[in-house]
């Protein structure tokens, strides 16, 4: 996008978005294979993929820098979050980055968070309106992406987009924090 390659872009993120569908939808379809890892695997790859054609489309004037700035902030906000309770859950110590993104219980691990020990990390359970978002997310990247291509859809509608995706984007950051608070998430 930043070299104004929208066709390629955009068939990437097609592609890109294709794929993640396909690979939730046979998980679920497919007994035992869902995870802990892929319940981190697949959203951090759905934040890398929206936020790196954020960036570009913000970069490019596609999306308003508000927008790009309510989503990335809130991703940050999100995963700096886990990553503090994930570090508060050891006590601050973990004897190695493999104990600390553990996503399967071992041996060792008896939950004795005071000497470096803990269990497995909890698995990502998203809610509805996070999944909601990631769909407006990607519809206002690629109609971004689209616009910049063959000036389709209007920027109107671009802008529009972007302002729907900001608003779900601040909702569902609001309650992630508040279910955090309320302790219904990451225990």
């Amino acid at each position: 996008t930043v070299t104004e390659q929208y066709a390629l872009a955009l068939g990437g993120t097609l592609l890109a978005g294709f794929s993640d569908w396909l690979d939730g939808y046979l998980a679920k379809k497919m007994k035992n294979q869902e995870s802990s890892l892929g319940s981190y695997l697949d959203p951090l790859a759905d934040k890398v993929l929206v936020t790196c054609l954020t960036v570009a489309s913000g970069y490019k004037g596609l999306i308003d820098p508000t927008v790009c700035g309510v989503i990335i902030g809130r991703d940050v906000l999100l995963l700096g979050g886990a990553f503090v309770h994930r570090a508060a859950v050891l006590n601050w110590r973990w004897r190695s980055w493999n104990e600390y993104f553990r996503v399967v219980n071992s041996s060792s691990a008896n939950g004795a968070g005071g000497q470096g020990k803990a269990g497995k990390a909890p698995a990502v359970k998203p809610i509805f309106i996070s999944k909601l978002n990631t769909v407006f997310q990607i519809a206002l990247v690629s109609s971004a992406i689209t616009h910049g291509a063959v000036a389709w859809p209007s920027a109107d509608l671009v802008e529009g987009l972007g302002y729907l995706t900001a608003a779900t984007t601040i909702m569902s950051g609001l309650i992630y924090v508040r279910m955090y608070f309320k302790g219904q998430m990451l225990t």
